[in-house]
């Protein structure tokens, strides 16, 4: 992916467009997650892979804890 492509993805988010997407992803990951409506066990099956697919695609939504690196305690 091209760099000004990931830089315009990251700051969607911040965006108006990037919290409406977010939310509407939520409220129909939510919908797709529920397994009771299925009906079989193939829609079952695809249900895991659409929400595992649809969590990669948007993964530049989520929020993410910047990682703390710990201090050398022998310096």
């Amino acid at each position: 992916m091209k760099t000004e492509t990931r830089e315009t993805l990251l700051s969607m988010k911040n965006s108006v467009y990037g919290k409406a997407i977010k939310e509407f992803l939520e409220e129909n990951l939510e919908k797709i997650g529920d397994i009771n409506s299925c009906e079989s066990w193939e829609e079952t099956l695809g249900r895991k892979y659409s929400l595992r697919l649809l969590k990669d695609l948007f993964a530049f939504l989520e929020d993410k804890p910047e990682k703390q690196s710990k201090a050398n305690p022998y310096i």
